[in-house]
């Protein structure tokens, strides 16, 4: 019994442990999983598998708050609930907004208390680069949810070249095109809504490589510099600090 339990916290350490890298796995099979399942199974299913994964690697994000854990569970039992009436009632274009607008919710809690975990941590490993680069990984994906949410509500509001918007996959490249602020200019945002939103990407973009990811790598490097350095010229380095 003593064996079982010990084997299942060290399990839970080392998951807790690589939570980054965990979760930011979990976020690209959410977004490679239902392509790859297409000729397998139905939408709701490849969703339902791609959003499970994604909730598991979530659990260990919030594992110390309860707050985060009730709202992690609420969510995802309102988008289950979501996703199994709106498919026996053919509801598509309904379940599309609803389910965009949750899930932005969804990612957008996430990506708070991701945000919040990183910037309270004192020792920097690689386990937390991986995470601050989850961190901007996210705003891409805010973005893609931010961007899709406005196009289907008001189709026609970004333009192909000279073509309309069909495919969500072009929100999503353009998403991260617009966080990167690369601008290759073959997809325009035309309405009011559309011109905001890929403002606030691109600004909140900027923002989080100038300021987070520079506290992540000055945090990162000083960890090393403590690790590798005489305990003597450490305490020097602390008194001087100090």
């Amino acid at each position: 019994m003593k064996k079982r339990k010990k084997i299942k916290q060290t399990i839970q350490g080392w998951l807790f442990q690589h939570r980054y890298p965990i979760f930011l796995s979990s976020l690209l099979l959410f977004f490679i999983l239902p392509s790859i399942l297409k000729t397998l199974f139905g939408v709701e299913m490849r969703f339902m598998t791609a959003f499970a994964i994604v909730v598991f690697a979530s659990v260990f994000l919030v594992r110390y708050s309860r707050r985060g854990f009730r709202i992690i569970v609420s969510l995802t039992a309102l988008l289950v609930i979501l996703v199994v009436v709106a498919s026996e009632h053919n509801m598509v274009r309904n379940l599309n907004l609803i389910l965009f607008f949750l899930l932005g919710i969804y990612f957008f809690f996430i990506t708070v208390f991701l945000f919040k975990d990183l910037l309270t941590l004192e020792t920097v490993t690689w386990q937390v680069i991986v995470g601050a680069f989850t961190g901007y990984f996210m705003i891409g994906v805010m973005g893609f949810f931010l961007l899709s949410f406005i196009e289907m509500e008001s189709p026609g509001s970004f333009t192909v070249e000279i073509h309309s918007l069909k495919d969500i996959n072009d929100i999503f490249y353009f998403a991260f095109i617009t966080l990167t602020t690369i601008g290759y200019g073959d997809i325009t945002p035309v309405s009011s809504s559309a011109r905001s939103a890929v403002v606030l990407i691109g600004l909140v973009g900027q923002f989080y490589l100038a300021i987070v990811m520079a506290i992540m790598v000055g945090k990162f490097l000083s960890t090393q510099r403590n690790s590798t350095s005489p305990p003597d010229q450490r305490n020097e380095t602390d008194k001087t600090a100090l």
